[in-house]
């Protein structure tokens, strides 16, 4: 009966052991799996703003050769306008009415 006992105290125990042991291989999988999230959690938002950025910068190259290729085919309205990047042709003649209208708006 002793004899027994002790028999089914090792199984006991070599049970636990393989218990014990399982879990700190489950507790190291669940650490990789939380790194594995946290890095797409920073990844996936890092190559969006990334591929916004460069989608942005398409859009303004293919702008600026918009806006080239327009002043050589149409003419400029007033040659002492100002233009800017953005293909905005600004009047001096706008820029006096607009300073016209604020000097009034101040009066």
């Amino acid at each position: 009966m002793r004899q027994n006992q002790e028999t089914m105290q090792r199984e006991v125990d070599s049970a636990l052991l393989q218990i014990q042991w399982e879990r700190e291989a489950l507790i190291q999988r669940e650490h990789r799996v939380q790194l594995y999230v946290a890095r797409q959690k920073t990844n996936i938002p890092a190559a969006a703003g990334q591929s916004l950025d460069e989608s942005i910068n398409v859009l303004l190259a293919t702008r600026k050769l918009g806006i080239v290729e327009e002043e050589h085919i149409m003419p400029r309205h007033n040659e002492n306008a100002k233009d800017n990047d953005y293909g905005v042709i600004v009047e001096e003649d706008d820029i006096e009415s607009d300073e016209d209208r604020l000097q009034s708006e101040l009066d």
